[in-house]
């Protein structure tokens, strides 16, 4: 029975002693890294405050919002070719309806679609005259 007992306290004595280095060790990987969680965490609090205040001053406000030249001119040229499909379409609809409210051949159908579309005249070809009146959509 002394001796079932000696057995008993020299493993409970060997357990403790493993598991107080397993804690000890997690404990060393363990501070380093919340002192580094902490100190990481207060400067990067520090640097956003400082960047926010410095950022949204009210005389940079112009300088944040101004828009770009090259997107200007990329919006500018977007607007263009809206403009310029916009009035394809209103010509196509305007020929089409002529075609279904009279009897034109398909020749007066493309010199009316070019005379619409505002190029040309009708001593062209109705090709030429149609081609000059789109040439500027594809710029």
């Amino acid at each position: 029975d002394d001796e079932h007992q000696a057995l008993t306290i020299s493993t409970t004595r060997v357990l403790l002693g493993s598991y107080y280095e397993i804690v000890r060790g997690s404990l060393q990987d363990m501070v380093p890294k919340a002192v580094m969680h902490f100190l990481v965490n207060e400067m990067n609090a520090s640097i956003e405050q400082s960047l926010i205040r410095n950022l949204f001053r009210e005389e940079r406000f112009a300088e944040l919002l101004a828009e770009p030249g090259e997107l200007a001119k990329r919006r500018q040229r977007a607007h263009e070719a809206y403009v310029a499909l916009k009035a394809a379409l209103d010509a196509m609809d305007h020929v089409v309806n002529n075609m279904t409210t009279s009897k034109h051949s398909l020749s007066e159908s493309v010199v009316s679609l070019a005379m619409h579309m505002g190029g040309g005249n009708e001593n062209q070809s109705p090709a030429s005259s149609l081609n000059s009146s789109v040439s500027g959509f594809y710029r």
